[in-house]
């Protein structure tokens, strides 16, 4: 009985371990993994970090025009860029000394620009641009295959609106088709679809036209796609194309997240946070809040988000999934997060623009406080997601810099 009971309990912790936001082995995208949680397994620093290294891009590159956009990517000990400008660059920097080992440049006016934060399978990068899907070999750097975002021309194409997810080895991607809008729909709501692609291959699997209106992120678990069309969320069995729910909204949900038995639902401009059962899309609790919410991130129960109340005045809440009441708010001058809380196995960071907050996991207290740093000079501030790994933290700058910090010994 004893024996058992054990291998019960095992069982449980594993099912909770993995819901929790596991990574699978080998793949990198945005938020991490599929559920979209936010949460790293890896540690952040224990005090207050110091600069180990930074690079100027502009110098690196002669000053070229470009923008870093999108959430970068670390993979064993390799930082991936992505740029936009003059060309569309993808950038390869040693985590360890902060040095350039290889870039990839395209002209935009054959693919237009990278849409949205690209994925990394097994070595291999998918990245999307306006009018193609491409895999690249990152050892190699060779082009496997080509996806054509079907009868699309540069600058006159379907928008790619949700960010990608890879599930289960298919890539899930909602597009809008401003040049396929119905008689009679809604002014300003284009044709909304689903498209299904092969990561080994580049094949397209299926399209599916879905209802009129803008389509949230995407997220995937266990064989379901989750996602919000205008006024609707939707949970779908991805082999069989059919809804295992659908539930009417007031408003457009923008993101969602997936947990062990919940689908977190938000929309930041209209301040709203719901939870619908993620088997039956039954309204679990809905929660208003007074103020801008960036995006949220999901670690054991708990939910982590920055509150925007007012110029220069802020709130770093903590949610408990079951109930959406407070764990704790956490009062700041400046502002709390513009971006999802970075979520590690003994942090949780929250950032914006200059000023930085770790929180401790297990005490949820402020565990040290990094503000408006005297090296980002003048209105230069911090433009990316920060992301963390064996406690140093990496993120890039409105200046087109890229810092490495590290705990303080």
């Amino acid at each position: 009985m004893k024996k058992l009971i054990y291998i019960l309990l095992l069982l449980l912790f594993l099912t909770i371990l993995l819901s929790s936001g596991k990574n699978e082995e080998g793949i990198y995208m945005y938020k991490n993994n599929p559920q979209r949680t936010g949460y790293y397994d890896t540690y952040g620093p224990g005090n207050t970090p110091v600069v180990k290294w930074k690079i100027d891009l502009k110098k690196k590159l002669k000053g070229k025009q470009m923008w870093l956009e999108y959430q970068p990517l670390i993979v064993n000990d390799v930082l991936y860029i992505f740029t936009r400008g003059t060309y569309q660059r993808i950038l390869a920097i040693n985590i360890k000394n902060g040095r350039i080992k290889w870039k990839i440049e395209y002209d935009p006016d054959l693919y237009g620009v990278i849409k949205k934060t690209p994925i990394i399978k097994d070595n291999k990068l998918i990245v999307f641009f306006d009018t193609v899907i491409k895999l690249i070999d990152i050892k190699t750097k060779k082009e496997l295959w080509t996806y054509k975002i079907e009868g699309t021309e540069p600058y006159d194409s379907p928008i790619i609106l949700s960010e990608p997810v890879l599930g289960d080895g298919v890539i899930y991607i909602g597009i809008n088709d401003w040049r396929d809008i119905p008689d009679g729909a809604e002014e300003g709501l284009a044709t909304t679809y689903l498209l299904a692609i092969d990561s080994e291959t580049g094949k397209k699997l299926w399209k599916l036209k879905l209802q009129d209106g803008g389509i949230s992120d995407l997220a995937y678990d266990k064989g379901y796609l989750y996602f919000s069309v205008y006024n609707r969320s939707y949970c779908m069995d991805v082999k069989t194309k059919k809804f295992k729910w659908i539930t009417g909204n007031k408003i457009f949900y923008e993101k969602s997240i997936i947990t062990e038995d919940k689908q977190i639902i938000w929309n930041e401009n209209y301040y709203f946070i719901k939870a619908l059962d993620k088997e039956t899309g039954k309204l679990l609790w809905e929660r208003k809040f007074e103020g801008i919410i960036y995006d949220v991130s999901y670690y054991k129960g708990k939910l982590y988000f920055g509150l925007e109340k007012k110029k220069e005045q802020s709130e770093m809440y903590i949610l408990d999934s079951k109930t959406g009441e407070a764990i704790k708010i956490i009062n700041v001058e400046g502002y709390a997060a513009d971006s999802y809380p970075f979520i590690s196995n003994n942090i949780v960071i929250y950032k914006r623009f200059r000023e930085m907050y770790a929180i401790d996991i297990k005490t949820n207290n402020i565990l040290w406080t990094w503000t408006k740093p005297e090296f980002l000079k003048d209105i230069d501030s911090i433009s990316s997601i920060v992301l963390v790994k064996d406690r140093r933290i990496y993120f890039y700058t409105w200046a087109q810099k890229i810092y490495c910090l590290e705990e303080k010994k």
